[in-house]
């Protein structure tokens, strides 16, 4: 397993750090001081302050006036979110240096506003917007077993803000934020069945499951007490596949190393979801993850890529052994429920009544 210095997220970090980091930090969070205290003043002024009468001739110059003054309260309180932004700015700042000083002490590449993973997938694929911040990736590439030597797989990792992407014809303000969440996503040396592993450590009381949109149906139970940590999901038809990749060996590693994380694995693309964002405030989260990528990854990729003779695209490139979404719910028999219980009740009332 490869050694990592964490120094870096734990270490103190100067104010003179910071600032050489990004020069015009502190100019900036001056002036975003300086915009809340303006909107603070406008605030005070517009609720307290004296009121102008007008004459009765004049009435419409009152209205455009009490128009005009609700507006600018408003622009007033946009203004003062984007000042306190700015003022907490150097804070922003210091984070962003502790996780490109840990980058570039490991050899990791870093991007404060990375490149989304492939959208494919529980979470990033369908219309989910994907916006990933503080990744990292790992240019070393790790090697697995294949059927004729070794292959090898791609890492990187960082969190993602889930959004619903706009309608045609829709503008962007049309999206609706649907979640935050820590990844780590390998770039795999061979397609895979599609699977799901849902992890049952991070199913807690209003967090739900990430496998909620899939058919219950599908689920296959593993031996020994893997089912104690993950609920598997695999297509239809595709059992045999499964258990060719998912061995006592692997199942063992998973327990060990991530049964805190949901895992999928999706045409050559093996995704580790983490309910809560990474934060070098929390370095211990970024440290398992590298050890999932280092102790698991090698194993589950190559039985992955032992598996390849299990075909999952056709000749035409059709993709094919995915798992199924729910079927849209039918709203018919609740309808007819609610129509029949008042009618039902009018009817009995009536039959009493002529008694």
């Amino acid at each position: 397993m490869a050694s990592y210095d964490f120094s870096a997220l734990t270490r103190k970090i100067s104010w003179a750090q910071v600032t050489e980091f990004r020069p015009t930090v502190w100019r900036e969070s001056l002036g975003g001081g300086v915009g809340l205290l303006a909107c603070l003043v406008y605030w005070v002024w517009w609720m307290f302050g004296p009121r102008v009468t007008l004459p009765e001739e004049w009435w419409f110059l009152s209205d455009l006036g009490g128009i005009l003054s609700g507006l600018i309260a408003l622009i007033a309180i946009v203004v003062a979110l984007v000042s306190v932004l700015f003022i907490f700015g150097p804070f922003d700042e210091r984070r962003a240096l502790r996780i490109q000083l840990f980058a570039a002490e490991n050899g990791f590449l870093h991007r404060r506003f990375g490149n989304a993973p492939p959208q494919v997938g529980v979470l990033f694929g369908g219309d989910t917007a994907v916006r990933v911040t503080d990744q990292l990736i790992d240019p070393s590439a790790r090697e697995v077993r294949s059927r004729t030597g070794t292959a090898s797989v791609t890492v990187s990792l960082g969190n993602a803000a889930l959004s619903t992407k706009p309608a045609a014809g829709k503008s962007s303000t049309s999206t609706r934020t649907t979640g935050n969440v820590g990844y780590l996503h390998v770039a795999l040396s061979a397609p895979s069945t599609h699977y799901l592993l849902d992890a049952k450590a991070n199913n807690r009381f209003g967090e739900g499951s990430v496998a909620w949109s899939l058919r219950t149906s599908q689920k296959l139970l593993l031996e020994g007490d893997f089912t104690e940590y993950f609920t598997l999901y695999c297509p239809p038809g595709r059992e045999r596949d499964a258990l060719q990749i998912f061995t006592p060996d692997v199942m063992a590693l998973l327990i060990d190393h991530g049964a805190a994380w949901d895992v999928e694995i999706i045409d050559d693309n093996l995704f580790v979801y983490s309910s809560r964002t990474l934060s070098p405030t929390r370095p211990r989260d970024i440290q398992r993850l590298l050890q999932f990528a280092d102790l698991v990854v090698p194993k589950l990729g190559g039985r992955i890529e032992r598996a390849r003779p299990s075909a999952v695209t056709t000749a035409e490139g059709r993709s094919i052994g995915r798992l199924m979404p729910k079927k849209p719910a039918h709203v018919i028999w609740p309808l007819v429920v609610l129509i029949a219980i008042p009618m039902l009740s009018f009817g009995l009332d009536w039959l009493l009544d002529t008694v």
